[in-house]
């Protein structure tokens, strides 16, 4: 069995002064960390970018041909088959 090795990766940015007053303000108000919440923020954003990407190549197929949708009386009938 291979071991799984979590790892960290440091990234320094250089925040325009109004994002670093509204980060310290938040995290003083919220009693959380500046880190805390820019991670949280980045994996909120990273999952909108994915799921955007997602979206996007779905309608590719579509306009492609490649896939078709739905109408809703297919969908009902098809759950109560």
């Amino acid at each position: 069995m291979q071991a799984i090795h979590a790892t960290q990766a440091i990234l320094n940015i250089e925040l325009p002064e109004e994002i670093a007053l509204r980060l310290a303000h938040l995290a003083r108000e919220t009693g959380r960390t500046q880190c805390d919440l820019v991670l949280e923020a980045i994996e909120e954003q990273l999952e909108d970018i994915e799921d955007l990407r997602l979206a996007e190549a779905e309608l590719d197929r579509l306009e492609r041909g490649e896939t078709r949708t739905y109408t809703s009386a297919e969908v009902w009938g098809d759950l109560a088959d």
